[in-house]
C-alpha cells in the first residue's frame, strides 16, 4: 500500500506556511504543497475552512489549521522536534519566541504598509524597523545562547530541527520587509 501523501494549502508566498514546507524538504518527504491560483481560488474554500484562513494541512487524519500548529505537527511525524522533553521544550521556546516577535512587531506595525501597501507608512516607520530589528536580534541571540550554552552547533540535536526552519523563515521574511 503506498504512503498517502500530507496537503499542504496556502497562497504562493513565503509566509505562514514556509516552515512546514522547509520541513518536508529538509526530511526528504514528499508533500502537495498546492498553492492557491487566485483569490476567487481562497474565497470559495474559505468556508469549508475551519477559521476561515489558511494555511491548513489535510492529512489521512483530517484536517489541521494554525500554522504553528502544522508545522509541530510535521515536525513530530518527521523526527525533528527533539530527542526528548528537554529539547522538545527548547523547541517550543524558539517557536513561541519567533512567532512572538512576527506577531508583535512586523504584523500589527509592518505589513500593512511595507509589505499589502494597504496603508501609508507612518510618521514612526522607522522607530518601528529600529524596534523589530532589535527585538529579533535579541530573539536570535537567544537562538545562539541555546546552543553555544549546550555546547552545540544546532539548537538541539545534532542538526538542524523545525524550530531552526521557523527561524530561518522570520528571519528572511523579517529581512526582506526591513529594506
Amino acid at each position: 500500500m503506498a504512503e498517502s501523501k500530507d496537503k499542504l494549502v496556502y497562497f504562493n508566498l513565503r509566509a505562514r506556511a514556509e516552515a512546514t514546507r522547509m520541513l518536508y524538504k529538509v526530511a526528504e518527504k514528499e508533500f502537495v504543497d498546492h498553492r492557491f491560483g487566485s483569490s476567487d481560488e481562497f474565497q470559495n474554500m474559505k468556508p469549508a475552512l475551519p477559521f476561515g484562513q489558511v494555511p491548513i494541512l489535510e492529512t489521512d487524519h483530517g484536517m489541521l489549521s494554525q500554522s504553528n500548529v502544522i508545522a509541530r505537527y510535521v515536525a513530530k511525524k518527521l523526527g525533528l522536534v527533539g530527542n526528548d522533553l528537554w529539547e522538545e521544550a527548547l523547541h517550543d521556546t524558539v517557536v513561541e519566541a519567533s512567532q512572538d516577535c512576527v506577531n508583535t512587531y512586523a504584523v500589527p506595525n509592518i505589513y500593512s504598509w511595507k509589505v499589502f501597501k494597504s496603508t501609508p507608512a507612518p510618521e514612526n516607520a522607522s522607530e518601528l524597523l529600529e524596534a523589530a530589528k532589535n527585538k529579533w536580534v535579541k530573539v536570535l541571540n537567544y537562538v545562539e545562547s541555546i546552543a553555544t550554552g549546550r555546547g552545540k552547533k544546532y539548537i538541539i540535536g545534532g542538526y538542524a530541527w523545525a524550530c531552526g526552519m521557523l527561524v530561518v523563515c522570520c528571519n528572511a521574511i523579517l529581512q526582506s520587509r526591513m529594506s
